[in-house]
Formats: C-alpha cells, sequence, structure tokens
C-alpha cells in the first residue's frame, strides 16, 4: 500500500502479485473492494481515491481450481525498522 497521484489528487494503491489466482478482494474491516487484474498476468490493482492514510486490511484470494485463502499483507502494516546510521557522502 502506497501513496499515488491521480488526476483527482491522492490516492492509495494496493498491488500484489498472485500468480494463478481467478480475484482478489482487499478486505478491510468494514469495506470490501476488488482489485483488477493486469491482462491475466498475475498482478492485481486497486486505486483508492478516498482513502489518503494507510489502513489495515487483508487480501482474500481466489484461484481458478475454486480454493479460496485469506492472508495478511506484509505491505498493509507501518514500517517498523529505522536506520540508526548516519550515511556521509564523499564530496
Amino acid at each position: 500500500m502506497h501513496i499515488v497521484s491521480t488526476e483527482k489528487g491522492q490516492a492509495l494503491a494496493v498491488r500484489t502479485f498472485q500468480p494463478g489466482a481467478k480475484s482478489v478482494y482487499l478486505a478491510s474491516e468494514t469495506e470490501r473492494y476488488p482489485l483488477q487484474q493486469h491482462r491475466q498476468t498475475g498482478f492485481f490493482e486497486i486505486i483508492l481515491p478516498q482513502h489518503q492514510t494507510p489502513f489495515s486490511y487483508r487480501l482474500h484470494i481466489t484461484y481458478a481450481d475454486g480454493n479460496e485463502i485469506t492472508i495478511a499483507d506484509p505491505y498493509s502494516f507501518p514500517p517498523v525498522l529505522r536506520s540508526r546510521f548516519k550515511i556521509i557522502s564523499k564530496p
């Protein structure tokens, strides 16, 4: 999940690679959105103009054989690692 610029301002984008999936839905606590697949490549995406700040969600994936799973997307979590090192550039 990351912020993107659109013609109407900022929005959140969610992208995932799920080879073999027939459909992928983003499921938050209160909403459910279908992601669009790009040319049967396994890459799915949704742009959410109504959201400008990250939120917690899971991905519900349906495969061609009918199997379904729900996973936590690692990109739905805020970053927790920070660098303690100072980057020094050489002149």
